[in-house]
């Protein structure tokens, strides 16, 4: 059974992501799920239907993801830049970049 729909079911899954690495894992977890639920009525409704949600669920974390990447770096580049007022910007002094990270470290909460 799964060198029957292996292939088809990783190339399906290409259909929706972009890494081959990551359709590979998904496509396996869905047949380590299929073992553990024995009784299904259609296979191969089941196979397509838990890939097709399965990588759905990784467009939806790996946006989550960038968006939570982007606010990081607009975070950083305005915590690290000041501008006078001829608009030329400056990096802030080493001291005040140290002493933001000891507060950081400081905090359980930011670990």
């Amino acid at each position: 059974m799964f060198d029957t729909y292996y292939q088809a079911l990783v190339k399906y899954a290409y259909r929706f992501l972009i890494l081959t690495d990551e359709c590979e894992d998904l496509v396996q977890y869905v047949f380590v799920g299929l073992w553990e639920k024995e009784n299904e009525t259609s296979l191969k409704v089941f196979l397509y239907k838990t890939v097709r949600n399965k990588c759905y669920n990784v467009i939806k974390h790996n946006k989550v993801r960038d968006k939570y990447t982007e606010s990081v770096v607009i975070s950083f580049e305005d915590d690290s830049i000041i501008a006078d007022d001829n608009k030329t910007l400056y990096p802030l002094p080493r001291s005040v970049v140290n002493q933001s990270n000891g507060i950081i470290k400081q905090n359980p909460g930011y670990n």
